[in-house]
Parts: C-alpha cells; sequence; structure tokens
C-alpha cells in the first residue's frame, strides 16, 4: 500500500491560453515556457515522495473532467494553478473550480502556487 500523498493540480491547459496579452508578454510565458516548466516541477514533485496527477482544462470546460477527476481518488492536494487564479478573466472558472473542490474533495487541503514553475512550494505548505 502507497503512504505517497496524492495530489492533483488543475490548470488550464497551456496550448488553451492565449499568451500575445501584455501581462503575458511581459512575463515571457508561452505555451512552450509553461510545459517545460510543468515538466521540471512533476519531475520535482515526484523526487520529493508525491503522487502527482494534472487536470488540464481550455478556459471554456464545462468542468465534467475537473469533477472526473475529482472523484477518482482520494486527494490531500489539490493545487490550483496561477493562470487560472490570478486573471481576472478567469474569475468565473476558478470559484466553480474552488466550489468542485469543496464539493467533490471535501478532505484535500487547497494550495495557490504563484505560476507554473512553484507548485512544488505549494504542495509543501500543506502535504
Amino acid at each position: 500500500m502507497s503512504t505517497a500523498k496524492k495530489v492533483l493540480v488543475i490548470g488550464f491547459d497551456p496550448r488553451s491560453v492565449d499568451f500575445s496579452t501584455p501581462e503575458m508578454v511581459a512575463a515571457h510565458l508561452t505555451a512552450d515556457t509553461v510545459l517545460a516548466s510543468i515538466a521540471v516541477e512533476n519531475d520535482r514533485i515526484r523526487a520529493l515522495g508525491y503522487e502527482i496527477e494534472r487536470c488540464h482544462i481550455a478556459p471554456d470546460s464545462d468542468l465534467q473532467v475537473v469533477r472526473d477527476r475529482l472523484t477518482s481518488n482520494q486527494w490531500d492536494v489539490v493545487v490550483i494553478g496561477a493562470g487560472m487564479r490570478t486573471r481576472p478573466e478567469a474569475l468565473p472558472i476558478f470559484e466553480r473550480v474552488i466550489n468542485l473542490v469543496h464539493e467533490c474533495a471535501p478532505g484535500a487541503r487547497i494550495g495557490f502556487p504563484t505560476g507554473p514553475a512553484d507548485a512544488t512550494e505549494a504542495i509543501q505548505r500543506w502535504a
């Protein structure tokens, strides 16, 4: 039986995000840089002994995939990506995701990274 903490990271699929906005350009973010950061973070998280899964969605998602992932396991920590949390236009979907976590994974702690390269720190704060 595995004793590793189970972590689900929910965020926008980088291939579905508009990186041409002034904020994204100023931060030097592209789909490729975000995907590369995610790959590095996945390796860091696994090296620390956590079991990680990711749930990437499009901004116009109906969120059924999020509900399905939340109910597929007993999560110790659910991390919600900064792209969903920090952009004003994403507030409605962020609120819906928070409420789904509350409903479908009530025992999970919730963490918030500041960007694509620090999910590990968000997990460690709560795991």
